[in-house]
């Protein structure tokens, strides 16, 4: 017979598994079912009788084992059968009611009928904002959980690290829950950006959403995950309206505007103690403005303390009367607030009912400065002082109320010395800064009420007892743009430094161009009486007087001047002109003898000679050089007026020596070189005309203007490879001269190298005025005005004193017909400037039959020797 197996063997008799480990062996009813077996006696054998009895005789459920405790156990299982079986069975009793199966147990709801009495006493507030409960499963569990998340870090990539350096975390590990909070705030902020719509109500949605980028056409993957999101956001929280604001935004911006309502209305229901919810509602219906009324109506009763909502309420309101029926609803809730009173007072046409409403919002808003300031505009002037007090009293430190009271003094008082004094007294009660002083004097500027701008600059810079002059005019220089503000400022630094020429000469300046003459003349003045040696003033003090048209006064002036400075020059001929303008020539030739009398000066000379010319005096002309040249040798203008005497006479060689002496005794005159060498020239000597200019550069080794004379005088001789030569190295001595790029451009006419050349004399003259005259020809004569115009413009705006520029521009203002208007401007800007330099200008200029001309003249007379 085949042994089986170990494990297919049966267990020993009394085996019980896992003994050896302190297993005990049990059985129990499962086992025995129902079964019972007879009572038996235990036996107790003697001590050499067995003291254990079979297995097989008693059996493990013998009734020796069936004991009281097993019967306890029996009753309390069958009782729990019983309830079971009969569980949720009724009977009927005799008088037909249902009674519960068990009398003895009592309704759980029984238990606590007391408490749900008392429920009749909660209010809808309190329901609304009972807590909830919240998930409490596993909430140890999942506490710990997230402990541990937030705990957790690791090695961050450099990319992700790079940008934590830029915030200031250097960690080389990353928090994970700081990662997520960053991620939250960009989904949260790109939420944003996608739904910014417009507030103005008067937009429709469709019109807005037509202006935004085409996201919903390009993203809607996107767009499906965060509308996931935000189901997610206000199912967990239903409470936040963030949620719900997004949701109908995002439905908004896909045209799904009834679900938009649908969704905001279900936010209202469940936030119905936001404000921004309910606006929100509001502003997806505005296009039917009655049902509008109706959400912000609702939204009012729950939140009767929100300003928006009743706001919005009042905006929703076409007619006046209901919109100051709405207002005085909402001062009722809200009976503080200024932005009510502000609008009640707006809607009242009646000027007494403005003043009456005023008067009661100061009352209960006291702290609003508007309100005192609407309220004292409507009042006549005493109530209003009267009103200002106590708005004084409520704002003690209020600058507003403070420069409000001034300003009323000024209007109705303007001769008032309590100006001054509240003024000073403003400052000392508001503390500002300086820049908030000079805010509220730009303030009064513009409300044309420049005294209270005077005092108040004034007053601020007062403040500094030792001031600074370079601090000052860099104080004068930041608001330069603010006439009466600038003055200000530009009067106390003279008053501070009074000796300061260059700050009276800013002050005339400003006066010239922003106020009456009157005042302008009020300024020289008082330099005059200040500064009255100083000989400047006292000329410009004349000619803006001679400007004016008035050369009587103009000449009192300068007699006034010769109290102090009868031995100055500039004073001297200054009278000299006017004289001569009003062409008393017997009079200007006793004001010549006498200036030569008392003073000692080589232009009283050669001024005089010119005069003489101009009177055909040339013979006393000629003694009188030779007499200047006596007192004045290195004087190169008389040895120059002598050779042009001569050369007008035609003895060419006699004013060719007159230059050589002249050369000789000056050889540091670059005219004197100049002249001599046009001399030979038109002795048709070329040779000598290109040795004097070789020699005048051996004398003056630093004058381009020698070496343009030069390349000049190849031109007309018609050497062009000499040219070349000569301009390469001239430009390479002096590679910033602008005569020397200005004869480059014009000798260069290939219109490929333009644009090359003008971007290289540009950038090497630093934009000289000459550069951008033959600039602006260049483009006249190709026929671009528009560009031609630009560039004479801009030579201008280079060098007003340049006179060829203003030359041109006549010209070409001439030439192409440019309205009348803008002509007649240029010629009065011209005349304000007054250029008295340039190359042709002073050779037209100077000439004796010009002398006595006009500037407009003398412009007509260049123009018409630049065209030659």
């Amino acid at each position: 017979m085949e042994r089986k197996a170990f494990l297919d063997q049966e267990a020993p008799v009394g085996y019980i598994a896992g003994i050896g480990r302190g297993a005990t062996g049990f059985t129990t009813r499962a086992d025995v079912g129902n079964a019972r077996l007879p009572p038996q006696q235990r036996q107790i054998g003697s001590d050499d009788e067995d003291n254990f009895q079979d297995v097989d005789e008693s059996g493990l459920l013998g009734d020796s084992l069936v004991n009281k405790d097993d019967e306890e156990a029996d009753a309390i299982y069958q009782d729990i059968d019983n309830r079971l079986k009969n569980r949720n069975k009724r009977r009927l009793s005799p008088d037909g009611e249902d009674k519960a199966e068990d009398n003895n147990l009592t309704k759980i709801a029984n238990q606590f009928a007391d408490l749900k009495k008392k429920l009749e006493a909660v209010t809808e507030d309190e329901w609304a904002n009972l807590p909830d409960a919240g998930d409490f499963t596993k909430r140890n569990k999942r506490h710990r959980k997230l402990l541990q998340e937030q705990k957790r870090s690791y090695a961050a990539p450099d990319s992700l690290i790079s940008g934590l350096n830029a915030s200031g975390n250097i960690d080389s590990s990353v928090d994970l829950s700081a990662l997520t909070s960053e991620r939250q705030k960009l989904l949260g902020s790109k939420i944003d950006s996608n739904f910014d719509f417009n507030e103005d109500d008067g937009v429709d949605s469709a019109t807005y959403l037509n202006e935004i980028s085409n996201l919903s056409q390009n993203n809607d993957e996107e767009i499906k995950k965060i509308k996931t999101i935000l189901n997610s956001f206000t199912k967990a929280d239903p409470k936040k309206p963030e949620g719900w604001i997004a949701r109908a935004r995002l439905e908004e911006f896909n045209k799904s505007f009834e679900a938009a309502k649908k969704l905001i209305q279900q936010g209202c229901t469940n936030c119905p103690f936001d404000e921004e919810i309910w606006l929100e509602n509001v502003r997806l219906n505005r296009s039917d403005v009655k049902y509008a009324k109706i959400i912000v109506a609702e939204g009012v009763k729950l939140n009767n303390k929100s300003l928006k909502l009743w706001l919005k309420a009042t905006e929703l309101e076409q007619e006046v009367f209901n919109k100051k029926r709405v207002l005085r609803k909402a001062l009722e809730s809200l009976p503080t607030s200024p932005e009510l009173w502000k609008e009640s007072i707006k809607i009242e046409e009646n000027v007494e009912d403005q003043i009456r409403i005023a008067e009661k919002a100061t009352e209960l808003a006291p702290e609003d400065e508007e309100l005192w300031l609407e309220l004292i505009s409507l009042q006549p002037y005493e109530i209003a002082k009267s009103t200002l007090n106590k708005a004084r009293k409520a704002l003690p430190n209020n600058v507003s109320i403070w420069l409000t009271a001034c300003k009323l003094e000024l209007v109705n008082n303007p001769g008032s010395d309590k100006i001054e004094k509240m003024i000073k007294k403003t400052f000392k009660e508001c503390n500002l800064t300086k820049d908030e002083w000079y805010k509220h004097a730009i303030e009064f500027e513009n409300q044309q009420l420049s005294l209270l701008t005077d005092l108040i600059v004034n007053e601020l810079l007062s403040q500094d007892l030792e001031p600074d002059y370079s601090s000052l005019v860099s104080e004068a220089d930041k608001y330069k743009d603010q006439i009466f503000v600038y003055k200000s400022i530009l009067n106390f630094i003279v008053i501070k430094f009074p000796k300061k020429t260059a700050i009276w000469r800013r002050l005339i300046e400003l006066y010239k161009l922003n106020f009456e003459a009157s005042e302008l003349y009020k300024i020289f003045e008082n330099i005059i009486e200040i500064l009255p040696k100083n000989p400047l003033f006292w000329l410009m003090y004349s000619k803006e007087v001679w400007k004016n048209g008035d050369i009587p006064s103009a000449k009192q002036i300068l007699q006034r001047a010769f109290k102090f400075l009868d031995s100055n020059a500039d004073m001297w001929l200054a009278l000299i002109k006017l004289e001569s303008v009003e062409q008393n020539y017997d009079q200007v030739r006793e004001l010549f003898k006498e200036a030569r009398a008392r003073v000692t000066n080589e232009r009283i000379w050669y001024k005089y000679v010119t005069f003489l010319r101009q009177s055909d005096a040339t013979n006393e002309a000629l003694e009188l050089i030779e007499d200047g040249l006596m007192n004045f040798p290195s004087c190169f203008k008389l040895y120059m007026q002598k050779a042009q005497i001569l050369e007008e006479s035609g003895d060419l060689v006699k004013a060719r020596n007159v230059l050589s002496v002249g050369t000789k005794s000056v050889p540091d005159s670059v005219e004197l070189w100049i002249y001599l060498s046009d001399i030979d020239f038109k002795l048709d000597n070329g040779t000598k005309a290109r040795s004097d200019l070789d020699l005048g550069l051996l004398k003056n080794p630093q004058s381009d203007k020698l070496w343009f004379k030069k390349l000049q005088l190849e031109l007309k001789l018609k050497n062009i490879d000499q040219i070349k030569v000569i301009l390469t190295k001239a430009l390479k001595e002096f590679p910033h001269s602008s005569y020397l790029w200005s004869f480059n451009l014009t000798f260069n006419t290939k219109k490929s190298l333009r644009k090359t050349l003008y971007q290289d004399a540009l950038n090497a003259t630093n934009n000289d005025v000459r550069v951008l005259i033959i600039i602006g020809y260049n483009f006249w004569i190709d026929g671009k005005l528009d560009k031609a115009k630009r560039w004479f413009e801009r030579a201008i705006i280079a060098n007003e004193d340049f006179g060829d520029a203003w030359g041109w521009y006549y010209n070409f203002l001439i030439k192409n017909n440019e309205p009348t208007e803008e002509f007649d401007a240029f010629l009065k800007k011209f005349s304000d400037v007054e250029p008295h330099h340039g190359d042709v200008w002073p050779i037209v200029s100077k000439r004796i039959e010009n002398l006595d001309k006009q500037p407009t003249d003398i412009l007509k007379l260049v123009a018409q020797e630049l065209i030659k």
